[in-house]
């Protein structure tokens, strides 16, 4: 299949050539292509028409000092993920190099920017994960596909963080965090060169509320304490602060602090219910490049 691949793909070869070269019929040659693709040994990316939303980009970072942004168009024939995925896929491609060490977190936007991503040239890129688990219901099976795609696509192990992303107590995370895995891969995301994160929304609509991955109890104590979003299961309010300390002594992941360390940070996040959340967390100063929807941004300059 992979020669088959080969000869019609990249040596631009006929079926009916391929076929006479290799002593196979044509309908043969025609399954083993579909075949080929089924299997994942030949992947068809077709790159979407830029749309350049110039004037809303140098609003934008004017307006937050980040180093970039990246408007892609609104809901318009495919869902905002795809779109908002693509642009990422597009962004990450750009940027990275083969020695370049990528931290992740988890989520919908992020698992369509890799589903997107195909750069056969960042071989040697290694890959860690920036917050624990949730548990092993849809989100984790997502962030576990998401680390697999991407691992695959760099030909390297991805580093994963096996622990819990919240924990009962904060003797439980004391305990955790003296696992000498645990703290490699901790450490490991502090060092990373590049991190791509979702920006998570306090409304109903955040699928940490809605499957119940953040507790009712802890819910009403983030929003009491004015809390918009989170990156990496760091809260924030609509100031750009730093809110709710008492449940990061609980939380598993990469720090606020460690995340301004680290030298290009992109958020990607985009829609209506995460404009509250963007805006705090552009004014967190953790962000140097933002991908976005054009009419988020408009809000966002609003």
């Amino acid at each position: 299949m992979a020669k088959i691949a080969h000869l019609y793909y990249i040596e631009d070869k006929q079926q009916s050539d391929i076929a006479r070269s290799l002593n196979l019929s044509k309908t043969k040659v025609c399954r083993m292509l579909s075949e080929a693709r089924r299997q994942g040994i030949v992947e068809i990316h077709v790159k979407p028409k830029i749309s350049l939303h110039v004037d809303l980009e140098a609003r934008l970072e004017k307006a937050y000092s980040l180093k970039e942004v990246v408007v892609t168009e609104g809901e318009a024939g495919r869902p905002l993920t795809q779109n908002l995925g693509l642009a990422g896929a597009q962004l990450l491609k750009r940027l990275m190099t083969a020695r370049d060490v990528l931290g992740i977190s988890w989520g919908r936007t992020l698992l369509s920017v890799v589903s997107g991503f195909y750069a056969p040239d960042l071989q040697g890129a290694r890959l860690v994960q920036m917050a624990g688990c949730l548990n092993m219901r849809g989100q984790d099976m997502q962030a576990l596909e998401l680390l697999h795609r991407l691992g695959a696509c760099f030909q390297t192990e991805p580093m994963v963080l096996f622990c819990p992303s919240i924990v009962s107590s904060p003797q439980v995370k004391k305990g955790l965090l003296q696992d000498p895995r645990i703290m490699e891969v901790l450490e490991a995301a502090r060092n990373c060169t590049i991190a791509l994160m979702g920006i998570g929304e306090m409304e109903e609509s955040s699928g940490l509320f809605r499957h119940g991955y953040v507790s009712s109890e802890w819910w009403s104590v983030l929003k009491q304490s004015g809390a918009v979003g989170n990156l990496c299961m760091n809260f924030y309010d609509a100031a750009g602060q730093a809110c709710c300390p008492e449940f990061g002594e609980v939380t598993v992941t990469t720090s606020l602090k460690d995340i301004k360390q680290i030298p290009t940070v992109i958020g990607v996040a985009g829609g209506p219910e995460k404009v509250q959340a963007i805006s705090g967390a552009l004014k967190l100063g953790v962000l140097d490049i933002l991908v976005t929807d054009n009419l988020t941004a408009k809000k966002l300059l609003e």
